[in-house]
C-alpha cells in the first residue's frame, strides 16, 4: 500500500477537545472559546466535511461542557453530554451534575433541567449497554473528589445510581477511566491515572439488578491516563503503554489475556488511536516525553503517523503532519475514509485552532495522487438490526475483498470508548450484489451509527454507507405479520428475527409505539391476533394499546405518556386499551381493564365502550388478544384470552368522523408508564386482511427529480413577512399568535410543470381561536420568491400575488359570502380570491393538532389534486399555465398565512418534495415550445424522433452507432439561456458510451456529427463545446471507473478534448433504466455556463465560449449526440424546457 498524505494545515474555530460525529454525519466539536481559551460555555462548532463549512454556534446557558463526555443516545439519536466543569459557578475544574442534549437535527445544544446526574462529574467516562441505557463512571465531583458509583440513565426516566459497583479504585483512578462493553454485556477496564508506578487494577462490571463489579488483578504494564487504546475487533483492544509498547487485551473471557505486539518505539503521549475503513489503526500524534507542564512536549513531538495491521501484528511508518498534537488534541474518521485530526491545548504548549486532514495509503497510488478505482456503493439499508442479513449493491462487487463497519466516533483526551469495528463476512450473489448477515450479538455490535465501507482488491475502500443498526428507532420485520413492517417509535425496542416487541422496560417515564408502515383497508374485513405481557407488578402503569388511526405522522406517530398510554393524542384513530393503573381524571375504574377510546382529542368523544375489569392482566403471563373488524357492519370485536371483552358498532358517520374520512388506517401497539411503571410487551402472531396498495394517497413517489433533502429545506426557502423557521421538524411558522400578521416560504427555484411533482406536508391552525388561515400557492409574480400578497380581509397571503392560483385552507368567516365553517377550495390569487373550485368543509382543524395534506401535479392530463388527511379534497383540471400562470411552464411553490383581529400560531412542516426545478432568473429571454422545437429538430446518423412522445433515440441498443440532434435555429450567445433536458441513458451496466450535450459552428450545421464509441457521437465536431455523460470505461483516455460527467472540446482529439475534472454521477451508476434531468444555464454577462445533473451542480466553466470554441461565433447549434462501441446500450433525450433567444429573435425581458 501507498504512503499517506496529510493535508495543509486548516483553521479550525476552536481547539476541538472534543470530536463527535454526529448521526447525520457532520463532526462537532467543543471545548474552548475562539482565542483557544479553556471553556466551552459559549460556544460549540459543526463541520460538514462534504462541503468543508463551519456552523459555530453560541450556547446560551451559563454551564461549561469542557472536558464532559458525549455519547448518542441509541433511542433517541440526542447526543447525550454529562458532566462537565463548575468554572461558571466559580469553582474551577469542579465537577457539575449537569446534562446536556445536542439535537443534530437543529443544532441545538439544551440543558435538560428535569433529569441531571446524582453525582457531579469531571473526566468521566460514558458508554452505551446492549439494552439502550447509557453508562457514567468516574470523573470527579464538585469538591475535586474522585465519583465511585457509577450511574445509569434510562430513556425517559433519567439518572440512577449503582451503590452496589461503588469503587474506591476508580474513584482514586477517576480521570476517563478505560472501560469497554464486552461481547458478555458486563463492562470491563483498567484503572489507568494514579496508579504511579504500579500496573493498572482491571475490572469487570455487570449491570443486571445492582450489579456487581469485580477485581481481576492488573496490566502487565504500567497504566497511565495519556496512552490511547481501541477496540478494533470483537473483544479486543489495542492500547499502548508508557514505554511504547504496544498489547492486545482480550476481553471475550472470564479474566481478560494480554498479549505483546510490535511496539512504536518511543512514548507517544497524549497520542490517539483511530480505527481505519480497511480494520488497520491509526496512530497520530503524541510526544516523547511529557514536557514541563505533562502536556506534551514540542522538543520531543511525534509527528509521523504509523499503521498498525491487526492481521500480522506490526507497524508502518507513514507520513509527518504539519503540527504537533497533544493533551486536547482528538482524532476521527471520516465517511470518505480520510482522518480528521485537530485540537491540542488549552492547557499545552501550542494552542491548536487548527486542523488537517490525514489522507490513508489505500486512497493514494504511488506518486500521491488520489486513486480512481474506489468502489461504489450504490445502494445500502438506512436501517438495520443486529443478526439481520441484508443486501448491498455496488458499481463493481466481483474486486470486492473486504467489508469493514466501524462506529461513529467520539473523542476526547485521547479515548473513546465507543470505538470498535467489525470485519463482516459475504456472499457474492452477482456482478453488483453483496449478501451479509450482521453479527446478532446487541453487545458486541452495539446500538447506533455505523459505516460501511467496501474495499477492493487493492484495499481501496468506497465511501461508507451510513447505517443506523439498533432495536431501536429502525424499521423491523415481525416474522408473522408478511408484508408490512413495524416502525419503532420511542422507548420501543425488538430484537431482529423475533414476533416481540418491548414497548416499555419496567422503569418510569416510557412511552414507546410501534406502527405499520402499511396501512391496513378498512373497506374489507380483517383479524389480527397478539399476545400482551404486562409484567408482574401489584401496582403497575400505566399500561398498552392497540391502535387504528391516520395520524399525519403515519408510522412515526406516537400518543402521550402515563395515562395516555402512547395512544391518546394520536389523531383520527381509535384504541383498544389494556389499562393497569387508576387515572381518577380520565374515570378510571380501580381494577385493571380494558376497553375502547377514540384517540383525537377532537373526535367528540373519549370513551367508546364500557370498562371491563381483567384480574389476571398483571400476573407476569402471555395473554392472547384477537381483534376482528367487520367491514360491512362497521364493527369492532376483540376477545383476551378467547373471551369477547369488547365491542363496537359505528355509523358510516362516526367511521368517516374516527378515522379522518379515510377508509385505511395504520395499526400498531402503544405503552407507556408515568410515575408507575410496568413492563409491556407484544407479541404478533397473525394478520388475516387487505394492506393498501402504494403508499398513502398524496405521499410523493420518489423519482430523481428532488433537488434536496427536506431537512435542509431552510437552505431552499425565502421567508417573507412574519416567516421565520427552526425546530427538529423543520417547521415554518407562518404567523405567530398575534394580530395583524401576514408570512410567506417560498422555493427559491421555480417548479417545472411539465414533470409531475408530488410535494407533502403538515399544516397546524392552532388550538385557539380560527385566524385567518394558510395557503398553498404556485405562481409567476415579479417579484419572484419574494412574493407575498395582503394579509386583510381573509387574503390569507395569497391574494395579491400576480399571476397565481392557491390552495386555500381558510378558518375564519370574513364575509357572508364565505361558508361558515372551515373550508378548503382553489382560488385564483390575482382575480381577488376568486374561488376556481366550490369549498369544501373540512371541519374543525383549529384543533391544536397536525393534518396531512398532499399536492400533486399530473402534467400530463393537466390535473392539480390535493388531499387532507387522506382523503381527496379538491381537484382543478386544465391548462393553468395559460390561464392562471402567466403562460409560464415553471412556477414559484410556497406557503403563505395571515391573521387579522383574531389570530393564532399557524405552521407549515414540509414532509416531501418530489419536483424537477429550474433555476429560472428574471432574466431569461424567451421561453421557447420545447415539443415545436423537437418536431423540427434536425437528425443524424442512428438518430430517431417518436413524435408520440416528443423523444429522440440518439444510438439504439446496438454496437458502433453515433447520433445526433441538432435545433434548426441557432441560440444566441450575446444573452443567456436555460435548457432543461431527460436522458435514459440505458440498463446495461458496462454499457456505452455515453451522451452528450453540445453548442457547436460546424461548418455543416445541424447536420453535424462526431465519431461512434468514446467520441459521443460528437467528438470530431468542429467549433464545439460538450458536456459528456460518459458511461463506459475507456481507460486509455484516463476515464475513471464510475460514471461521471465533464466539459470537453469537440474539435481536440478525444485522448485530449477533455477540458474539466470528471465528476461522478449519481451513486456512480445511471445506466440503471432511469430517466436523469439535467438543467443546463449560461450566463452572457460572466460568461458562466453550469450544468446541474438530477439536481446536483456538477460543472461550471466560465471561459470566453465563443472565442475559444465557437470559432468566434455568436450563434451556435444547441443539440445532443450519442455513441457506442463494441459496448452498447440505447440511449435517448427527451427536452423539456429552453429560455432562449435565437439568431434573427428579438430579445424579450421576461
Amino acid at each position: 500500500m501507498s504512503a499517506g498524505s496529510w493535508s495543509q494545515v486548516s483553521p479550525w474555530p476552536i481547539v476541538a477537545i472534543h470530536s463527535l460525529m454526529t448521526p447525520d454525519g457532520k463532526i462537532l466539536t467543543f471545548g474552548t472559546d475562539r482565542a483557544g481559551a479553556q471553556g466551552s460555555h459559549m460556544l460549540y462548532d459543526l463541520w460538514d466535511p462534504g462541503t468543508g463549512t463551519h456552523t459555530t454556534l453560541n450556547y446560551v446557558q451559563n454551564t461549561n461542557i469542557f472536558c464532559s463526555c458525549c455519547v448518542i443516545d441509541p433511542v433517541t439519536d440526542h447526543i447525550i453530554i454529562t458532566g462537565g466543569d463548575a468554572s461558571t459557578l466559580g469553582n474551577f475544574n469542579g465537577g457539575v451534575p449537569y446534562v446536556h442534549t445536542f439535537d443534530y437535527q437543529t443544532d441545538q445544544l439544551t440543558l435538560n433541567k428535569a433529569q441531571p446526574l446524582q453525582y457531579s462529574r469531571w473526566y468521566a467516562t460514558t458508554l452505551t449497554l446492549g439494552d439502550g441505557t447509557i453508562f457514567v463512571l468516574g470523573g470527579s465531583d464538585a469538591k475535586h473528589r474522585g465519583v465511585g458509583t457509577p450511574e445509569l440513565y434510562t430513556t425517559g426516566s433519567g439518572w440512577k445510581t449503582m451503590p452496589g459497583l461503588a469503587s474506591a479504585d476508580i474513584a482514586n483512578n477517576w480521570y476517563y477511566p478505560r472501560a469497554w462493553l464486552a461481547s458478555d454485556g458486563s463492562v470491563v477496564g483498567y484503572s489507568a491515572q494514579n496508579e504511579g508506578q504500579n500496573a493498572g487494577t482491571i475490572f469487570k462490571i455487570t449491570t443486571t439488578g445492582g450489579g456487581t463489579i469485580t477485581q481481576l488483578g492488573h496490566t502487565p504494564f504500567e497504566s497511565v491516563a495519556y496512552d490511547p487504546a481501541t477496540m478494533f475487533a470483537q473483544d479486543k483492544i489495542l492500547t499502548i503503554d508508557k514505554f511504547g509498547n504496544a498489547w492486545i487485551m482480550d476481553i471475550s473471557s472470564g479474566t481478560p489475556t494480554f498479549t505483546q505486539t510490535d511496539g512504536v518505539g518511543s512514548n507517544r503521549a497524549w497520542s490517539n488511536l483511530t480505527n481505519l475503513a480497511d480494520g488497520t489503526i491509526l496512530l497520530t500524534g503524541g510526544s516523547n516525553g511529557l514536557g514541563a507542564s505533562g502536556v506534551g512536549s514540542v522538543a520531543t513531538q511525534t509527528n509521523q503517523a504509523m499503521i498498525w495491521n491487526p492481521e500480522t501484528g506490526h507497524w508502518t511508518n507513514d507520513a509527518n503532519a504539519a503540527v504537533g498534537r497533544f493533551y486536547h488534541s482528538t482524532a476521527i474518521l471520516l465517511a470518505d475514509g480520510t482522518v480528521l485530526s485537530a485540537g491540542g491545548g488549552a492547557p499545552g504548549p501550542l494552542t491548536n485552532l487548527n486542523s488537517e486532514i490525514y489522507t490513508p495509503g489505500y486512497l493514494l497510488n504511488a506518486d500521491g495522487t488520489l486513486r480512481t478505482d474506489r468502489p461504489v456503493i450504490t445502494e445500502a439499508p438506512k436501517t438495520l438490526q443486529q443478526g439481520q442479513t441484508f443486501t448491498i449493491s455496488l458499481d463493481n462487487a466481483d474486486v470486492i475483498q473486504k467489508l469493514e463497519l466501524v462506529k461513529f466516533g467520539s473523542t476526547t483526551h485521547d479515548f473513546d470508548a465507543e470505538q470498535r469495528s467489525f470485519s463482516l463476512t459475504f456472499t457474492h450473489i452477482d456482478a453488483h450484489t453483496l449478501q451479509v448477515t450482521l453479527p446478532p450479538n446487541v453487545n458486541a455490535l452495539t446500538n447506533g451509527y455505523w459505516m460501511l465501507f467496501a474495499n477492493n482488491e487493492n484495499g481501496t475502500p468506497s465511501v461508507a454507507a451510513t447505517i443506523k443498526i439498533s432495536q431501536f428507532g429502525v424499521d423491523t420485520t415481525a416474522p408473522s405479520i408478511p408484508d408490512t413492517n413495524f416502525m419503532l417509535n420511542g422507548t420501543a425496542s425488538h430484537a431482529f428475527g423475533s414476533n416481540i416487541y418491548t414497548l416499555n422496560t419496567d422503569n418510569p417515564g416510557q412511552t414507546g409505539a410501534v406502527m405499520s408502515d402499511k396501512r391496513i383497508d378498512l373497506t374489507h374485513d380483517f383479524n389480527l391476533s397478539f399476545s400482551i405481557n404486562l409484567g408482574a407488578k401489584a401496582i403497575s402503569g400505566d399500561g398498552m394499546a392497540f391502535v387504528l388511526h391516520n395520524d399525519a405522522f403515519g408510522n412515526d406517530a406516537i400518543g402521550g405518556g402515563g395515562g395516555s398510554l402512547g395512544a391518546s393524542g394520536l389523531r383520527n384513530g381509535i384504541a383498544i386499551q389494556f389499562d393497569t393503573y387508576k387515572n381518577v381524571p380520565l374515570g378510571d375504574i380501580a381494577a385493571p381493564h380494558t376497553g375502547i377510546i377514540a384517540t383525537d382529542p377532537n373526535a367528540g368523544a373519549y370513551r367508546l365502550s364500557g370498562q371491563t375489569p381483567i384480574a389476571n392482566l398483571t400476573d407476569g403471563q402471555w395473554h392472547s388478544v384477537a381483534v376482528a373488524w367487520n367491514a360491512q357492519s362497521f364493527t369492532l370485536t376483540y376477545t383476551y384470552d378467547g373471551a369477547q371483552v369488547g365491542y363496537l358498532q359505528l355509523t358510516s358517520m362516526q367511521f368517516a368522523r374516527y378515522f379522518g374520512g379515510s377508509s385505511f388506517a395504520y395499526f400498531g401497539m402503544t405503552g407507556a408508564s408515568g410515575g408507575i411503571s410496568g413492563i409491556h410487551q407484544v407479541q404478533f402472531n397473525s394478520l388475516s386482511g387487505t394492506l393498501e396498495v402504494g403508499p398513502p394517497p398524496g405521499t410523493p413517489h420518489p423519482h430523481d427529480g428532488s433537488i434536496f433533502e427536506v431537512s435542509s429545506i431552510a437552505q431552499h426557502m425565502t421567508l417573507n413577512g412574519s416567516a421565520t423557521i427552526r425546530d427538529a421538524y423543520h417547521t415554518l411558522t407562518l404567523t405567530p399568535d398575534s394580530v395583524g400578521q401576514t408570512g410567506g416560504a417560498t422555493f427559491n427555484d421555480k417548479i417545472d410543470l411539465t414533470h409531475d411533482f408530488n410535494i407533502a406536508f403538515n399544516i397546524y391552525m392552532g388550538p385557539g381561536q380560527p385566524a385567518d388561515g394558510l395557503a398553498f400557492v404556485l405562481h409567476n409574480d415579479p417579484s419572484g420568491a419574494n412574493a407575498l400578497g395582503t394579509g386583510i380581509s381573509g387574503s390569507l397571503g395569497a391574494i395579491g400575488i400576480q399571476n397565481g392560483l392557491a390552495i386555500e385552507f381558510d378558518t375564519y368567516r370574513n364575509s357572508l359570502q364565505e361558508p361558515a365553517y372551515n373550508h378548503t377550495g382553489i382560488i385564483d390569487t390575482d382575480a381577488g380570491g376568486y374561488q376556481l373550485t366550490s369549498p369544501t368543509n373540512i371541519g374543525n382543524i383549529v384543533d391544536g393538532g397536525w393534518h396531512q395534506v398532499g399536492v400533486t401535479w399530473d402534467s400530463q392530463a393537466h390535473t392539480l389534486r390535493y388531499w387532507i388527511d387522506g382523503t381527496l379534497s379538491g381537484t382543478l383540471a386544465g391548462d393553468i399555465v395559460s390561464q392562471y400562470l402567466g403562460g409560464q411552464s415553471t412556477a414559484f411553490a410556497g406557503f403563505t398565512a395571515a391573521a387579522g383581529n383574531s389570530h393564532d400560531l399557524q405552521q407549515v412542516r414540509v414532509t416531501a418534495v418530489d419536483a424537477y426545478f429550474d433555476h429560472v432568473s428574471s432574466n431569461y429571454a424567451n421561453i421557447q415550445d420545447p415539443i415545436a422545437l423537437s418536431n423540427k429538430a434536425y437528425r443524424s446518423g442512428a438518430a430517431t424522433y417518436d413524435s408520440i412522445h416528443h423523444t429522440f433515440t440518439l444510438t439504439p441498443n446496438a454496437a458502433k452507432k453515433a447520433g445526433a440532434v441538432m435545433l434548426d435555429q441557432r441560440v444566441d450567445l450575446s444573452y443567456d439561456f436555460q435548457v432543461s433536458f431527460d436522458i435514459y441513458l440505458g440498463t446495461k451496466i458496462k454499457g456505452g458510451d455515453g451522451v452528450a450535450f453540445v453548442l457547436q459552428s460546424d461548418p455543416r450545421g445541424g447536420f453535424a456529427r462526431g465519431g461512434n464509441g468514446a467520441n459521443y457521437g460528437a467528438v470530431g465536431i468542429k467549433n464545439g463545446l460538450g458536456i459528456a455523460f460518459d458511461t463506459l470505461q475507456n481507460k486509455p483516455y484516463g476515464d475513471v471507473a464510475q460514471d461521471h460527467t465533464d466539459f470537453f472540446n469537440t474539435s481536440a482529439p478525444v485522448a485530449t478534448s477533455r477540458i474539466s475534472d470528471q465528476l461522478g454521477l449519481g451513486n456512480g451508476n445511471v445506466t440503471d433504466g432511469k430517466w436523469h434531468n439535467v438543467l443546463v444555464s449560461w450566463d452572457a454577462t460572466d460568461h458562466t455556463l453550469t450544468y446541474w445533473f438530477d439536481g446536483v451542480q456538477k460543472g461550471t466553466l466560465t471561459q470566453d465560449i465563443v472565442a475559444t470554441y465557437e470559432g468566434g461565433s455568436h450563434y451556435a447549434y444547441l443539440g445532443f449526440t450519442g455513441g457506442t462501441s463494441a459496448s452498447s446500450n440505447l440511449q435517448q433525450v427527451h427536452i423539456n424546457s429552453l429560455s432562449a433567444t435565437f439568431e434573427n429573435q428579438s430579445h424579450l425581458i421576461l
